[in-house]
Formats: C-alpha cells, sequence, structure tokens
C-alpha cells in the first residue's frame, strides 16, 4: 500500500512539473506594459470616436485625411464637415463648412482644434466649386476653394503650419488667384500673404473674411 501511494505522489508532481513548462514566462513588469499598452491604445481610439461624435449632426464629412502633421511618428487627423442643401433651396440658403484637426501630444492625449472660418459659406449662385481640396505636406496643409460671381472666380489657397517650437498650428500663407472676364478679355491676378502681412494667426483664429483685412 505504502508503494502504491508513493507511486501516486511521483505522478500527481510530474504532472505539476509538465504545466508549469507548458506555460510561458511572463514577469508581471511585462503584463503591466502589455495591459498599459493595450488601455492607451484603446482610449486614444474611443477619444476619437467621442470627439467625431460630438459634431453637429447637421454636418457630414466631405473629406477625411490622415497624416503625421506634428512629426512625432503617430498619425493625426484632418476633417472637413460640410451640412447640406434643405429640400427647397432658396437664395438665402448656403452650405456650411467646419475644419477639425485631431493631433496628438507627448503625453498620449489627443487635441482637437476646430474653425468654422476657414471655408467660404457655398450660396446657390456660386459659380465656382467652393471648397475643393485638402492636400497635406510634411508638417503643412492646404485648403483649396473657389468661389465666383458677377464674372469673377476667386482661387484661394490657406496653408497652416505646424509650429514645432511653440506647439500648435498657424497660418503659413493665405494666397489668391482671381480670374475677371471683361468684355471678352479674361485678367488675372495674385496675391500672396505671408507671416511678414498678418503675423501670428492660431488655427483657430483665422477668418477667410478678414484676412485681406490685415
Amino acid at each position: 500500500m505504502m508503494k502504491y501511494y508513493l507511486i501516486l505522489l511521483i505522478s500527481i508532481l510530474l504532472s505539476c512539473s509538465d504545466k508549469q513548462k507548458e506555460k510561458p514566462f511572463s514577469s508581471p513588469e511585462t503584463e503591466h506594459l502589455r495591459s498599459v499598452d493595450k488601455s492607451v491604445q484603446s482610449t486614444k481610439v474611443e477619444e476619437k470616436k467621442h470627439i467625431e461624435a460630438e459634431i453637429d449632426t447637421a454636418y457630414s464629412i466631405i473629406t477625411q485625411k490622415q497624416a503625421d502633421i506634428n512629426q512625432d511618428g503617430k498619425p493625426d487627423q484632418i476633417t472637413v464637415y460640410g451640412t447640406e442643401w434643405n429640400k427647397e433651396i432658396k437664395p438665402t440658403d448656403c452650405r456650411l463648412f467646419r475644419v477639425v484637426v485631431i493631433v496628438s501630444n507627448n503625453k498620449n492625449k489627443l487635441i482637437t482644434l476646430t474653425n468654422d472660418s476657414i471655408i467660404r459659406p457655398y450660396y446657390p449662385e456660386n459659380v465656382a466649386a467652393g471648397f475643393s481640396d485638402l492636400k497635406i505636406k510634411d508638417n503643412y496643409f492646404t485648403i483649396e476653394q473657389s468661389n465666383g460671381g458677377g464674372g469673377i472666380i476667386e482661387t484661394g489657397f490657406t496653408t497652416f503650419k505646424y509650429d514645432k517650437t511653440k506647439k500648435g498650428i498657424y497660418l503659413h500663407r493665405y494666397t489668391t488667384l482671381t480670374s475677371e472676364m471683361s468684355s471678352g478679355d479674361e485678367k488675372e491676378y495674385k496675391t500672396e500673404l505671408t507671416t511678414k502681412n498678418f503675423g501670428v494667426i492660431p488655427f483657430e483664429s483665422f477668418n477667410v473674411k478678414t484676412i485681406n483685412s490685415k
């Protein structure tokens, strides 16, 4: 009988030893880092969804692009939103636009910047395209739009830059190309404003209606 219990005890010990070998080693520190990484990623995704959900339901996405605007190795996002026409369009109706930039900072937080005054309202009598494109290169991005009426078409290029020193987005350049049709002749004018003309304008403070008065 004693021999039987001894064999049984050895079998149990060998079984426990095999289970320990099958389980890969993972230190408490490693498990903690994995947990933190998953938590950060999940939080950022949920935070971005929450930000997008807060946009007025009257607006819908026209274009959305991702790029590393602040050059920190993490993707940022620029979205152009626009309202829709009413079912019966009146001359006083217009489409409104909103530009939202979501950038990450060094604390794994998302910073949201919003501007409703970069793109001009689009009225029914506008003979041009209105908002036309969003272009991004490195830490620069440009909002393109074209508006026209009364024989004049103005195409605007509003370029913003992420400033690494100031850790923010500022107006870099504002360029307009104006085409004027008069008596069958077409004349073109180009105007280009830089920081020498308008100084320091944060992204949120830019207004396309007042930039030429600065």
